[in-house]
């Protein structure tokens, strides 16, 4: 009780009097623009895209610093569409062992697609991608970039901690940061199989795999991939790609053609 009186006591005592009177009028700082966005359960809802563009999206850019990071998002996006469509038989492998639960599978496997991974890295110079975009843009907005990024970790880090797993563990706030990162990555992955996906980029990437196309053939077969994805999108089915590949097969020689079965078994 004596610490509360006293406490109260220095909030509304007034101020010294050789101080003066105030000249100017206390104003609350304006808030700082924030991407923590919650659930009703209260949980912290991950932004669309990677925390730190959603970041940089709520600053008011100027041309040149918006160019910069468009460039360095681009950069990185096509860095990971090139991951994906080179890495089928390794996601399929890594899918698959996060489904069986096999832990030292998946270390394996990942410890392999972060090897693979270096061009995504050097998309954003060797540098983490906040750091990138930091760089990129004007001195007198970085602190504000890095608090906003500052005060989402923070808040998913306070999310985990509210809530322990099922194990009845808490996380770390390092760990729970690391989670939260190595989901978004996942996710970003994802987007980048879905948009290949209903390009045609990913069917067509898949099947002229090692094929040392001619020009002609390249042509022939993207058109035909073009028509596929058109007529049947996500809905097509095993037999409708077994058509698809009959299709391809036909403007292969017989070198390609043991290539293009050599490359449909090693996806399963």
């Amino acid at each position: 009780m004596l610490q509360f009186v006293l406490t109260l006591a220095l909030v509304v005592a007034p101020p010294p009097p050789l101080a003066g009177p105030s000249t100017t009028p206390s104003e609350d700082p304006a808030p700082r623009p924030t991407i923590v966005v919650h659930d009703f359960a209260g949980r912290i809802v991950p932004p669309e895209m990677p925390a730190e563009i959603a970041a940089a999206r709520l600053l008011p850019l100027d041309e040149e610093a918006a160019a910069s990071i468009r460039a360095i998002i681009d950069r990185r996006a096509a860095a990971i569409d090139e991951f994906v469509a080179d890495n089928i038989d390794l996601l399929t492998r890594l899918n698959s062992a996060g489904a069986a639960g096999d832990k030292l599978d998946q270390l394996d496997l990942a410890s392999e697609a972060y090897a693979r991974l270096r061009p995504v890295r050097e998309a954003t110079g060797g540098r983490s991608l906040q750091a990138a975009i930091r760089a990129a843009l004007p001195p007198d907005q970085r602190a504000e970039y890095d608090g906003i990024l500052r005060d989402y970790w923070a808040a998913v880090a306070a999310s985990a901690v509210a809530r322990p797993g099922p194990d009845g563990k808490v996380k770390s706030r390092f760990e729970a940061v690391a989670a939260a990162k190595l989901e978004s990555f996942g996710q970003e992955i994802g987007r980048a199989f879905e948009r290949m996906l209903k390009s045609g980029d990913l069917v067509y990437t898949i099947v002229t795999k090692d094929l040392n196309l001619t020009e002609s053939q390249a042509a022939k077969i993207r058109t035909l991939v073009g028509e596929f994805v058109d007529e049947h999108g996500e809905n097509a089915d095993k037999k409708l790609y077994g058509w698809l590949f009959l299709q391809v097969a036909a403007e292969l020689d017989r070198t390609q053609r043991i290539q293009l079965i050599r490359t449909l078994k090693s996806l399963g």
